[in-house]
């Protein structure tokens, strides 16, 4: 414990002279969206075209924080360390320092799955290697434990909250793909997982003013532990017809999505529709969301 307690103390100093350092060398660049949208490919391709400084954190909204930490500590998990995403807050936000930010979105439904297996132990309770579940006995876990509101969330939560942008106000080119907007000191780029590469490639190199950028794609789930797992769940689970029909008809997915990617979306689930319904409390904390 004293150990781990060590460890964390070094990490958050660790931070905050890399906060203070790279701050200092130019323009911060932060990626900063919910998790599981591709967002670690994102920083390590930064990274590796020497681009800095760049910061990737999933909260900045210091209640927001404060309320996944305890949510931790009522499962008894070790939280999170977000001394970095509190430090960019009070560093760069706070003081309306010159920053770009980018975000990217991806479809609910496959983002919520993919972020319930990047997270498994939360929820079953031992690490992936060590877990004796059939794929049912997962698909239950995933309906009845997941907080399925977050991407529905995310944006009033944290972007809306910490850069005072309300995304929900810029209309969304759904074709493009991508959308730039500038308030203040801020400059976001918003990117929809979806897109070619080739066109990501070329909104960020302009984004950031950059020649020489290519996307190294990492943290795909054909190199976790858990591929053969999630392989099975993906071709095994049907989800209730409510909760398609909820994450494919709320205001973070009709603001994104155009009329033609929702219905290529609900086709992909709606073919596996089973006789079991929606759990009621997870069925009113989507339609409060929604």
């Amino acid at each position: 414990m004293i150990l781990r307690s060590s460890l964390k103390k070094i990490k958050q100093i660790r931070n905050n002279i890399k906060t203070s350092l790279y701050t200092k060398l130019g323009t911060p660049v932060i990626v900063y969206q919910m998790g599981k949208v591709g967002s670690t490919s994102l920083e390590k391709s930064l990274n590796v075209y020497k681009i800095k400084p760049v910061f990737h954190v999933h909260r900045m909204n210091l209640e927001n924080i404060s309320k996944v930490h305890q949510e931790y500590l009522d499962k008894n998990l070790t939280p999170l360390d977000e001394s970095l995403s509190a430090r960019l807050y009070k560093d760069i936000v706070k003081k309306h320092r010159k920053a770009k930010f980018i975000s990217l979105v991806r479809e609910p439904i496959s983002r919520n799955i993919s972020a319930f297996f990047q997270n498994l132990d939360r929820f079953i309770g031992t690490s992936c290697e060590e877990a004796d579940f059939v794929t049912e006995e997962l698909v239950h876990i995933f309906i009845r434990e997941y907080k399925h509101s977050v991407p529905l969330t995310w944006f009033d939560i944290e972007m809306k909250q910490v850069l005072d942008i309300d995304v929900y106000e810029y209309p969304f080119p759904k074709e493009k793909g991508y959308l730039s907007i500038k308030k203040g000191n801020f400059e976001l780029l918003i990117l929809k997982l979806e897109i070619d590469d080739s066109v990501m490639e070329k909104v960020i190199r302009k984004f950031l003013d950059i020649e020489d950028f290519n996307l190294i794609r990492s943290n795909s789930a054909k190199d976790k532990i858990y591929f053969r797992t999630y392989h099975d769940f993906l071709q095994t689970i049907k989800l209730p017809k409510a909760y398609i029909e909820i994450l494919c008809n709320s205001k973070y997915t009709r603001h994104f999505y155009s009329e033609k990617e929702i219905k290529s979306i609900e086709s992909k689930w709606y073919k596996r529709i089973p006789e079991v319904k929606l759990p009621m409390a997870v069925y009113q904390d989507l339609l409060r969301h929604r």
